[in-house]
């Protein structure tokens, strides 16, 4: 049964469709964060042109579209399920589509798994349950749709989004479009075989400005000292995942994204004495990476050792304690 629910998604409010059974749909709260809607949000061109590539029940393309009256919003989407709520979502916009194919390198026709737990987590594999879905490219939509420009590229596919940028490097040369990307770096490896720092170095290739932004709406400049390694080992140790953001102008914007939900303050300013949108200014909490200390780092190391050591001799004593009780009772 498809219910309705409304979320302010990086302050942007959008009605969004999703089945009751569906975790993803249910997980939603009232307010989250989206990276792609933010970038949108910030590009103040409402005759944008957006790709989201990934759209699943419609969160981002729905608050995309509302930003965007006079562009168009093309959401992809394979997943039988989840296109269903997200033609329902979109319904009454009438400047977003639905193209109900999975987006890849080539045109080919491939398995596509459905997780049973939510929409928002399929991915192409054979891993069953399993559908065959149609896959196409960037390169081959946007010519088949005519689309004269394309403003933004969001890409969020489950650790295939190598393969998609294979799939638009003909857009991306000609059209130059700011790439929001998800990085996750389990899904890169677990699904795609990919290195997270292959696709950090894929978009530092095609672009001059990357950026990591987590989920909170901190930004680093991928470009400063040691950025990569320290953004890649926040993600290892806290399991979590960003976006990568590429593009070929400024983006003062992006230096206070979560002004958008929380009003953080001290995270930095987009303000120039000029107004010049394109000057950026680098937050200073994250413009700077800390300096990497092995001695803590070995210090954390013993402490874990000597609670395993500790945990393991605790549990032996518990047994030779309940083994010599057992005992005892019995000779009784």
């Amino acid at each position: 049964m498809i219910e309705t629910k409304s979320v302010m998604v990086s302050g942007v409010p959008a009605t969004v469709c999703g089945d009751v059974s569906d975790l993803y749909f249910a997980s939603l709260g009232d307010s989250i964060f989206e990276t792609a809607v933010g970038v949108v949000a910030n590009l103040s061109r409402p005759d944008a042109v957006v790709l989201d590539v990934g759209a699943s029940i419609g969160v981002v393309g729905s608050a995309v579209a509302s930003l965007v009256p006079d562009g168009e919003v093309i959401c992809f989407e394979p997943e039988p399920r989840a296109r269903e709520c997200l033609v329902a979502t979109l319904e009454g916009l009438d400047n977003a589509r639905v193209v109900a194919k999975a987006v890849g390198a080539a045109r080919e026709r491939l398995r596509f798994h459905q997780d049973p737990n939510g929409t928002a987590w399929g991915m192409l594999s054979d891993r069953e349950p399993s559908i065959d879905v149609e896959v196409t490219t960037i390169d081959l939509e946007v010519a088949a749709l005519s689309l004269d420009r394309v403003d933004v590229i969001k890409v969020d596919v489950e650790g295939f989004e190598l393969a998609v940028l294979d799939g638009a490097e003909g857009v991306i040369a000609d059209h130059r479009p700011t790439l929001i990307v998800e990085l996750n770096p389990y899904c890169l490896w677990r699904h795609g075989r990919t290195l997270p720092q292959d696709l950090i170095d894929r978009l530092l290739g095609l672009y001059p400005l990357v950026h990591a932004v987590g989920p909170d709406g901190d930004v680093v400049d991928l470009r400063a000292e040691r950025a990569i390694a320290a953004t890649l080992y926040r993600l290892g140790t806290t399991g979590g995942l960003g976006d990568l953001v590429a593009t070929d102008a400024g983006i003062a914007a992006l230096v206070d994204f979560s002004d958008v939900l929380w009003a953080t303050a001290d995270r930095g300013t987009a303000d120039t004495a000029d107004g010049d949108p394109d000057e950026y200014l680098e937050p200073a909490s994250d413009a700077q990476p800390p300096e990497w200390n092995p001695r803590a780092d070995i210090a954390r190391l013993r402490s874990a050792v000597r609670w395993r050591v500790r945990s393991a001799l605790d549990r032996r004593c518990f047994f030779y304690v309940m083994w010599s009780g057992i005992i005892k009772n019995s000779c009784l």
